[in-house]
């Protein structure tokens, strides 16, 4: 992995380095003060271009129980304003045994409009992000926030890592959320209504986004209106549980996760280059000014090169490197680096040949 590392809310964190045995890699280009889908980059359609303001901040994530109670639980004074708008959503009738939910209004707005809207509509902005479009979460933010980028150092290799990690840390999320109503003695038919609450269905009142004070009655028993209190209880259950009791507690699909989890990891530490190339499958976007932008694994991250290059990569199909080379070279073409040729692969412009 590169030489810097990412650092993850906590408990999360601690899984991962308990997980892969090592810290997950730093991501530069993707960096949230100095948001590289808002300069203006060349190569990148207008189209793209994320809103200044409410930035990849579009999406309003589910908090599970145990994490909603942390934020609850904390005297941090950075995080005063994700206290009072999870307090908010609570009020909205979004509260539910397993954690803050996204009710399906918004879930079926997201779902029809992020290819295009996503980055850009203030309407879908996340309401736990502060009027100076700092997280108020950050420290308590979800799985879904904290393993997504825009771009990444290894581009589709990196890629898949934090997509790994995620699929991950979602399921243990998920296992552990069910395993605090356990602890706090939620009868299992109870249980098995929360799961519902992933996918919600219409009402008047989550229409309205206020309380559907019959409904909620029925789901949180005694513990209705005291939602805040219960989530705390959630987090006290959860704090200090170590990697190895989550795997307990997650099971053999956990288990099965974190083992390819590891596999992606050791794959970003490999940065070799393999002795065979063919081309991948790739799009030129644009070509101005004597250069070409090529997009592969991401549509967020174009690959600005010369013309040359384009030449190089027809020339990939399956021969081994050198040959690839000597070839391009007795073409009157230029030699491509080595660090060029493994963002290449890194990107899924290249690939090795088995």
């Amino acid at each position: 992995m590169t030489e810097s590392t990412t650092r993850l809310p906590e408990p999360w964190d601690s899984w991962v380095l308990e997980m892969l045995g090592s810290a997950l890699p730093g991501e530069s280009f993707a960096d949230c003060g100095n948001c590289a889908m808002c300069t203006g980059r060349q190569g990148l359609p207008a189209q793209l271009y994320f809103d200044s303001t409410t930035r990849c901040c579009t999406y309003r994530p589910r908090l599970s129980n145990f994490m909603a109670g942390m934020l609850l639980l904390s005297e941090d004074p950075d995080s005063e304003f994700g206290r009072n708008s999870l307090a908010e959503r609570i009020d909205m009738g979004e509260a539910g045994l397993l954690g803050v939910m996204t009710g399906p209004a918004y879930q079926a707005i997201y779902g029809q409009a992020r290819d295009v809207a996503f980055g850009r509509a203030s309407s879908l902005r996340c309401p736990h992000q502060a009027d100076d479009a700092n997280c108020g979460i950050h420290k308590f933010r979800p799985p879904v926030c904290f393993t997504w980028y825009c771009k990444y150092e290894r581009a589709a290799v990196g890629q898949a890592l934090w997509r790994g990690v995620y699929e991950t840390l979602s399921l243990a999320e998920h296992a552990v959320s069910l395993w605090c109503l356990e602890k706090m003695g939620i009868h299992a038919r109870r249980g098995i209504a929360a799961l519902g609450e992933l996918n919600p269905s219409f009402s008047a009142a989550r229409l309205d986004h206020r309380r559907d004070e019959p409904g909620e009655r029925e789901t949180w028993g005694g513990w209705y209106g005291r939602e805040a209190e219960f989530y705390a209880q959630c987090a006290r259950h959860a704090a200090g549980l170590e990697w190895n009791e989550v795997l307990g507690i997650g099971g053999q699909e956990l288990a099965l996760r974190a083992e390819h989890a590891r596999d992606l990891a050791r794959r970003h530490e490999d940065s070799s280059l393999p002795r065979a190339l063919r081309a991948g499958e790739f799009q030129v976007t644009n070509t101005r000014e004597g250069k070409a932008w090529l997009v592969a694994y991401n549509a967020y991250d174009p690959l600005e090169v010369d013309p040359d290059l384009v030449t190089f990569i027809a020339r990939c199909d399956g021969r081994d490197l050198e040959s690839i080379i000597a070839g391009h070279l007795a073409s009157g073409g230029r030699r491509p680096d080595r660090i060029l040729l493994r963002t290449l692969l890194d990107m899924g412009i290249l690939e090795p040949d088995q």
